[in-house]
């Protein structure tokens, strides 16, 4: 194993706990970990963000952030239906509910 393996098995290791233990924000501890690889001459500084153009990352994104807003739309749809369906009502009646309900949210989505 060469130095530089070895170096960032550490440096990753130490990553690992940190974020483990949940002290340090997780940005910050990542950010660390990147300037401790590149000042240690571990990472190339040169070719430390390469991976940032790659167009993975902006799909990344968009997924996450749809995840985000599906996760949302669901908390809202409980939190509406908390204090609208009763218990006792019809099925016809929550189905109607539930189908107004998603066409406004769908509504408000677009």
């Amino acid at each position: 194993m060469t130095y530089q393996q070895s170096g960032l098995f550490i440096v990753l290791g130490l990553l690992f706990a940190m974020l483990i233990w949940g002290r340090i924000r997780y940005d910050l501890v990542a950010f660390a970990g990147l300037v401790i690889a590149v000042l240690s001459g571990l990472v190339d500084e040169e070719i430390v963000f390469a991976g940032f153009g790659d167009t993975l990352l902006p799909s990344l994104w968009l997924w996450c952030l749809s995840l985000v807003e599906d996760w949302q739309i669901l908390e809202l749809g409980k939190l509406i239906a908390r204090f609208v369906v009763r218990g006792g009502a019809a099925l016809s009646a929550h189905i109607g509910l539930i189908s107004v309900i998603g066409a406004a949210l769908w509504a408000l989505d677009e």
